[in-house]
């Protein structure tokens, strides 16, 4: 069973992120609960750090699938990393706040 909430985007907080093989770090708002991120092109892996102690993200992070999305929640923490090990991508981040489930 699930049971489906709404998510409300922060509008005006989205970026586009282009990926690598190479950890690609931005700052987020860091007072938004959630962050909605969709993986525009190849698997993405993400992890969220405090600027104050910032870390890369690595193939052993959190997985968004090529063309799937993913809502997190996120704390304080300010600092969105993302890699793309396959390649060349593209992540999309927004800032949220609600909950959904699939």
């Amino acid at each position: 069973m699930s049971i489906n909430q709404p998510v409300f985007p922060i509008y005006g907080s989205g970026q586009t992120v282009a990926t690598s093989a190479t950890a690609q770090s931005v700052t987020v708002p860091r007072d938004a609960k959630q962050l909605l991120i969709t993986a525009i092109a190849q698997n993405q892996y993400v992890r969220l750090s405090n600027s104050e102690n910032p870390s890369a993200a690595s193939a052993v992070d959190f997985l968004i699938p090529a063309g799937n999305y993913r809502l997190i929640s996120k704390g304080s923490q300010d600092v969105l990393s993302v890699v793309s090990p396959s390649g060349a991508g593209s992540v999309h981040v927004i800032a949220a706040e609600g909950a959904t489930a699939a």
